[in-house]
């Protein structure tokens, strides 16, 4: 290079690329499926779509005199996935007092905002084996409406949407007074009709055998109800409720009263049907046919010169159809009739006595029957 103020300065000549690396054909082919076969399979869910679904099928109930929310639990998220099980509950609640609804519907002292009656550990009962997906109420109010809406928590503790609203007027049913009457292999609970509070309809009387379970249920309009199916000699504790159904349609029952007996068979069997005497040269034979669906225990024959005059001349096993008097005299009238027991020691009725006179004939003939 020249140096000084008449040197001529060397022209910019750029570089010479270096030559290209031809890529071999199956590398472009490896990265272009690579490219489609391990991107992304779709947009993330937003974060909001992960969240449970709102609870479903709310339901208000009233259960031994205490007011009851219930719900189903959500199986999957917003985004439609399934859903791992929830961390919890929460449970709002709004309140409003007696008067505060008008005659149209319209409610403009009703709660603008919901406030949380509760929020629930939906891990801890479920542990405890406790359904988490039922709560009850600690101060319902005769006479207050109540509004309830739950939201499902997520395993972080992000709260879910609100489910639908449920509200109820809250009434306090009286517990019933009732009896119970021994019956056999049954009782009958009568009830003193109750004075049903105002704006509920009266339902039903029902009644519980000592685990909680239904065993029998009658209609207002009679006060009577029987409980079958139950073992004879055995003390049985029953408790009845009241049940109603407030305006809005929910099944409420108050609290329960309790009444023991024991069953008992103290009716009577019916007597054998269609006795009939045959008269032999040497006895008078009695046929007959058992009466009821009650199986006999025991039969009794009895016998005597007068209708007026019966006494007992034999005990039979109650499977016996028939009877043969071998110390009837000749040429005497006497008067037969059967009675029938039950395993109870219950008798029947004495029937109508029939009537025949012992015959020396040979052969033997129908007695004369009834008189």
């Amino acid at each position: 290079m020249r140096s000084g103020r008449g040197a001529r300065a060397e022209p910019h000549r750029p570089a010479r690329p270096a030559p290209a690396r031809r890529v071999p054909a199956a590398c472009l082919a490896l990265c272009l499926w690579a490219a489609l076969a391990c991107g992304r399979k779709g947009d993330p869910l937003a974060p909001e779509q992960r969240l449970p679904e709102p609870p479903a099928r709310l339901q208000l109930s009233g259960e031994n005199g205490t007011l009851v929310v219930s719900w189903a639990a959500p199986r999957r998220d917003r985004g439609g996935d399934t859903l791992d099980p929830v961390a919890g509950y929460r449970v709002w609640r709004g309140t409003w007092p007696p008067g505060a609804t008008g005659p149209a519907g319209e409610c403009p002292s009703c709660p603008q905002e919901m406030g949380v009656a509760t929020e629930i550990d939906a891990e801890a009962l479920g542990a405890g084996g406790r359904d988490p997906t039922r709560w009850a109420e600690p101060r319902a109010e005769p006479g207050w409406t109540y509004r309830y809406q739950v939201q499902a928590l997520g395993q972080r503790g992000r709260p879910g949407p609100l489910s639908s609203p449920a509200n109820i007027t809250w009434t306090e049913l009286p517990a019933p007074r009732f009896t119970l009457s021994s019956q056999d292999r049954s009782a009958l609970a009568t009830f003193t009709p109750p004075a049903w509070p105002e704006g509920l309809e009266p339902l039903a009387y029902r009644l519980y055998d000592a685990g909680g379970r239904p065993v029998a249920e009658g209609e207002p309009a009679s006060n009577r109800v029987t409980v079958a199916e139950l073992a004879n000699d055995v003390e049985v504790e029953l408790t009845g409720h009241l049940a109603g159904r407030t305006p809005q349609g929910w099944v409420i029952e108050g609290p329960g009263s309790t009444e023991r007996v024991t069953p008992m068979d103290r009716v009577p069997p019916l007597p054998p049907s269609d006795l009939t005497p045959f008269v032999g040269p040497a006895s008078i034979e009695l046929r007959w046919l058992p009466a009821g669906d009650e199986p006999y225990h025991h039969l009794y024959v009895l016998r005597g010169e007068g209708e007026e005059s019966l006494i007992q001349v034999a005990e039979l096993p109650g499977e016996a159809l028939v009877y043969r008097d071998l110390e009837a005299r000749p040429g005497q009238r006497y008067f037969y009739t059967v009675v029938s027991s039950d395993a109870a020691g219950n008798r029947s009725l004495q029937p109508r006595a029939v009537s025949a006179r012992r015959s020396d004939a040979a052969a033997p003939r129908a007695g004369e029957g009834k008189p």
